[in-house]
């Protein structure tokens, strides 16, 4: 009996003990501001850090399938793109990708890649291949479409001019069949939005500034001409508006941006027939190498005939008075009577005209964002298309003899008419 009490008695020293030396190392970690580490606190950290090595990549996570519409730039005519689809399936755990530019013309894709949120595959041609590379963020994706060559497909072209950019959007079951039919009535075009400029957030709704805020006067400031009859001249962009509504654009020298401004030189000119008010496009390109700038002007200033284009001397950081942020690829600014009306900051430039920047030329002209909305968004009358004349209304026309039949002359005078006007 002596035995068991002193064995109880000896048992609770040493939890006593125990939790003595625990309180004073707890209350030292208090004091030293460290949280109190407990055992299961570092069983939980480790398997945390046990399941997230073993859990699959993000690529688990992406879901391709679906039908996605493709946008790529064409660098002949740069207000328009060209229009793909991809439909995207699954056979077993790999992913297949047919690119449609129409019903007859579909292709397999080859080499198709998923790591995490890039995909990469290949869609073959009569005489070259089209590489395609882009990041996806939910229902868009975005990057670079390559031509290359047949026989090294996964060997990037040496020169630049073979690349373009792309960004696509996945379409909604819902709009399958909208989708198709707009498509025959869209052919090249993108439906326009214009939004309401106060709801405009940055990427990641963090708030940033760049350049005049709304309500500040325009301050003078120099540039230099790089298209135009202002070519190599020193000029104040903010005397040129003479109080009609005005939008600046400063940016980096990146194609996107470039990409973005005939975008929005090619729909600020609708606004403008539409509306019957002048609008003025300033674009101003900043950074620290003249001749690179230089060369941007030579070789997009004529083909922006509406866009006055200019070059900031003092580099990436712009005109000082404007208090531009040189973190951003580009800062819009939207003014009326030389006073800033909208500010809108895009650290990525934007490579179609953002809805809320067109709300916001729509306010400076007093329209409507609806009204505005239909002006960019006419569609052809295609209710009752033209029908072609029979062989006999042809003959009955163009058969000036009455032989039944068409002469030479007659025959010329026919495919003139016939011709597309």
């Amino acid at each position: 009996m002596s035995r068991l009490i002193f064995a109880f008695l000896l048992s609770a020293l040493m939890c006593s003990t125990s939790f003595t030396q625990d309180s004073r190392t707890r209350k030292k970690a208090e004091k030293r501001g460290e949280a109190p580490n407990r055992q299961d606190g570092k069983e939980r950290g480790r398997e945390k850090l046990r399941r997230a090595s073993t859990r699959p990549q993000q690529s688990g996570k992406v879901d391709l399938v679906g039908t996605w519409r493709l946008a790529v730039e064409s660098r002949s005519q740069p207000d328009r793109d060209h229009l793909y689809t991809i439909r995207v399936s699954r056979e077993g755990d790999k992913l297949v990708i047919v690119h449609a530019r129409s019903r007859t013309r579909e292709a397999k894709a080859t080499h198709v890649t998923l790591n995490g949120t890039q995909l990469s595959f290949v869609v073959p041609r009569s005489s070259n291949v089209m590489f395609y590379q882009g990041t996806i963020t939910e229902d868009l994706i975005s990057g670079t479409m390559e031509y290359r060559s047949s026989d090294r497909p996964l060997r990037p072209s040496s020169s630049s001019r073979s690349r373009r950019l792309f960004v696509g959007t996945r379409e909604k079951r819902g709009n399958a069949r909208r989708g198709r039919e707009t498509d025959r009535r869209y052919r090249n075009r993108r439906e326009v939005e214009v939004k309401d400029p106060a709801q405009f957030k940055t990427a990641g709704g963090e708030a940033l500034f760049s350049g005049p805020q709304p309500g500040e006067k325009i301050p003078s400031f120099q540039v230099t001409g790089l298209n135009g009859e202002r070519v190599g001249k020193v000029f104040d962009p903010s005397r040129l508006a003479g109080g009609k509504p005005q939008v600046l654009i400063f940016m980096d020298d990146n194609g996107v941006g470039i990409r973005g401004l005939f975008g929005t030189a090619s729909l600020m000119s609708q606004i403008a027939d539409k509306s019957g008010q002048p609008l003025q496009l300033v674009a101003i390109l900043l950074g620290d190498d003249p001749a690179k700038l230089q060369g941007f002007g030579k070789r997009f200033g004529e083909r922006l005939s509406g866009v006055v284009m200019a070059v900031s001397q003092d580099g990436r950081d712009g005109p000082g008075a404007l208090g531009l942020n040189r973190t951003i690829s580009m800062t819009v600014v939207v003014a009326r009577n030389g006073k800033v009306t909208h500010n809108f900051v895009f650290p990525q430039s934007m490579l179609y005209p953002d809805p809320h920047v067109l709300g916001a030329i729509a306010s400076a002209i007093g329209q409507k964002r609806e009204t505005v909305a239909k002006w960019l968004n006419v569609e052809p009358d295609d209710s009752a298309p033209a029908r072609r004349p029979s062989r006999a209304e042809l003959l009955k026309r163009f058969d000036k003899d009455g032989d039944g039949k068409l002469s030479e002359e007659e025959g010329r005078a026919l495919r003139k008419a016939l011709q597309p006007k």
